[in-house]
């Protein structure tokens, strides 16, 4: 009976030890699995990111046209201002405080 028992005791060891080993196995196939559905996630969260940085990125854009075409209609709007007004306005003395200001002088040379 001895012999038996051994058998017996050697064949449960045997199969604690497989099943011990199935059991990590699937502990591993779940964690994979898991992994996969995180990285899933993780690459979808990139898209949408990359998608609102480029919404973003291109009302930056938008806005930065906008600025350079205001600035470059401000000079002309500024010149046929300037010459409306100097067409309407009467000649005032250069007694004024900035009369001596050299950057006034030039202007008024040029124009």
């Amino acid at each position: 009976m001895s012999q038996n028992h051994q058998a017996q005791d050697a064949a449960a060891r045997d199969t604690s030890h497989a099943v011990q080993l199935f059991q990590d196995a699937h502990q591993k196939m779940v964690m994979l699995k898991r992994v996969e559905e995180q990285m899933a996630q993780l690459v979808q969260r990139r898209r949408t990111l990359m998608d609102e940085l480029k919404q973003v990125q291109s009302q930056i854009n938008d806005e930065f046209e906008n600025l350079f075409h205001a600035a470059q209609e401000m000079p002309a709007r500024l010149k046929g201002l300037a010459a409306a007004s100097a067409s309407s306005v009467v000649q005032a003395p250069r007694d004024t405080a900035f009369a001596d200001d050299s950057v006034l002088a030039e202007d008024e040379a040029v124009a």
